[in-house]
């Protein structure tokens, strides 16, 4: 059901960069709003904040803010407008706007700036396949409960749990083309049991390459990793797998019919997938079994066997979780499967815990913290430099970007520094999203006990905010910070190592409004939006920031959830 698709590049953590380099793909909104919303500033009383209040503000219903008169002293403020649309749709939520800054006049035309609009992109073969599945897995969730009765129950025929050098056969998806739901959708891939440990055996393709492919010190190196430390971790994170043939293992089938899934072409190949099929005996392809697959070194697709040996480790951690997340909520609890964006965020935590939870000594350059989670700050950074046109929910059509990705780790990431007993690990907050049958929103909203639109607008203040040396103070102790990380810290060592890869010490570089008259035009996207400090000058005037439709007159429309969150700085 979920795939990973990177391509290889090399920089710094020290790291292993898996990552593409795509742009967020757009679905618009409706931005015409209701007639009864106020977009006369005139209509509205000033905000009064002292420094560190906030403002939370329904911009359907009321789209302008009034910024009090600056005292002796001046005035800063940090304000984001976004979407707090929570509901994963086909086409994703957004919706085009215009911000406007005055000091009382309206700007003329000529001062109006072009947003960052949502890019349009054709979605490579891997983004493709990799959102085919997950729709697949969804679908099947909706529309099978006898199945899913079913595979809760004692199994039909009770498996016997691999042995050593076992030959077997499983089917395997014929191309990243096919739908999966007829016979010749798949192919018989033969394969022997190279690995069998506690919790997982690990079966590689009789067909793949002896010459510069896995050696049997590879494969006991990373079953023994997962049976040690992978799925204790993922377990304690978030629940127990499904054991839907009786057999008491998880199988992990390695071959280059993965690897070569989506062709390999421009670099582009799948290192991972789990497929909820798998799970449901009766399901046309299914294997019967809590299984997952990863690829082989390939040399046509220019994957050797260092970087393959690199990526199993994060394909590992990464792919069990969403096996354990659909069995908790579709399997054991008969509920839908969770929504793309925060299976995925929940993923990234995964390899973040493996970062952080497996000893040195069992990876590569005795640095786990690269070899798991660099690829994690990597799609932050790219998030983080397009956040007011990347979605955090974006749309269930293909395909996911890297951006995405960026986005629900940091979101995850930050939920637990904030609502988890042990924030570091956030591992009764995880347990709580998985071991649930909410879903998206809904299901963080239920463990957080916040409103989402708040959520997000305090999370957006920290990406901005986070460990800034000139709020330290205003910060601490607040939910406008990341407490397990100094990611400003983090990013400006990698633009120090790599300034091609990085630009900037820190991606996120909010517009700023002093006075002058100020226009942005461009795309809300769910869960993100458009950050802009407000300077006040000693004794300098009142501002209006309007957030309205493109064409100035209309608020945006509830649909969309539009808000604007203003905290005042100094």
């Amino acid at each position: 059901m979920f795939a990973t698709a990177w391509s290889f590049h090399v920089t710094r953590f020290r790291m292993l960069v898996l990552a593409t380099l795509l742009a967020a793909a757009a679905g618009c909104g409706d931005g015409s709003g209701p007639g009864q919303a106020i977009v006369n500033c005139d209509e509205v009383a000033p905000t009064t904040l002292a420094p560190g209040q906030l403002e939370l503000t329904d911009a359907s219903e009321i789209a302008c803010i009034r910024i009090p008169e600056a005292g002796a002293g001046g005035a800063d403020y940090l304000y984001v407008a976004y979407s707090a649309a929570g509901e994963e749709s086909v086409d994703g939520t957004s919706a085009e706007y215009q911000l406007t800054g005055t000091a009382g006049t309206p700007p003329p035309a000529a001062m109006v700036r072009p947003g960052a609009q949502a890019a349009r992109f054709q979605a490579t073969a891997a983004q493709r396949f990799h959102s085919r599945l997950r729709a697949l897995g969804q679908n099947l969730a909706r529309s099978r409960p006898g199945a899913r009765l079913r595979a809760r129950g004692a199994p039909s025929v009770q498996a016997a749990p691999p042995s050593p050098n076992e030959a077997r056969t499983f089917n395997v998806l014929r191309s990243a083309d096919v739908a999966g739901t007829h016979p010749d959708d798949y192919v018989q891939v033969q394969s022997t049991a190279r690995y069998v440990g506690t919790h997982v055996a690990i079966f590689l393709d009789d067909a793949a390459p002896v010459e510069g492919g896995y050696t049997q010190g590879d494969l006991d190196a990373i079953g023994s990793l997962f049976d040690d430390h992978l799925h204790p971790i993922d377990v304690n994170a978030f629940g127990s797998e499904t054991d839907v043939n009786g057999d008491g293992m998880v199988l992990v089938l390695l071959t280059d019919r993965v690897t070569r899934l989506v062709g390999c072409g421009q670099g582009q190949i799948v290192v991972g997938l789990f497929f909820a099929v798998d799970l449901i005996e009766d399901h046309v392809g299914s294997n019967n079994a809590e299984i997952f697959y990863g690829l082989t070194p390939d040399v046509e697709c220019q994957v050797d066997r260092d970087e393959a040996v690199r990526a199993l480790p994060g394909v590992f951690i990464h792919e069990f979780q969403h096996m354990i997340n659909y069995g908790q909520h579709v399997l054991q609890r008969d509920g839908d499967a969770e929504d793309t964006w925060l299976d995925e965020g929940l993923a990234g935590m995964a390899e973040e815990l493996g970062g952080r939870l497996v000893p040195d000594d069992r990876c590569l350059d005795n640095d786990c913290l690269t070899q798991f989670h660099s690829g994690n700050f990597v799609n932050a950074y790219k998030y983080l430099a397009q956040v007011n046109s990347a979605y955090l929910i974006g749309p269930r059509r293909p395909p996911l970007p890297l951006t995405e990705y960026g986005a629900t780790w940091l979101f995850v990431r930050w939920l637990s520094d904030h609502f988890a007993a042990e924030p570091t690990l956030g591992t009764d907050l995880t347990r709580a999203l998985v071991q649930t049958t909410r879903t998206g929103a809904e299901n963080v909203v239920s463990a957080t006990e916040t409103p989402f639109d708040r959520l997000i607008g305090e999370w957006q203040l920290a990406n901005y905010l986070d460990d800034h040396p000139d709020f330290e103070d205003l910060t601490a102790g607040t939910r406008f910070q990341y407490t397990s990380w100094d990611i400003r810290e983090v990013y400006s060592s990698f633009n120090q190592e790599d300034p091609v890869t990085f630009p900037s010490a820190y991606p996120l570089e909010p517009d700023v409004f002093t006075g002058d008259d100020y226009v942005r035009t461009g795309l809300l996207p769910a869960g993100s939006g458009q950050h802009l400090l407000v300077e006040q000058a000693v004794s300098a005037p009142a501002l209006d920031l309007l957030l309205t439709s493109p064409d100035a007159a209309n608020a945006l429309h509830p649909d969309v959830s539009p808000r604007t969150i203003l905290l005042r700085l100094r």
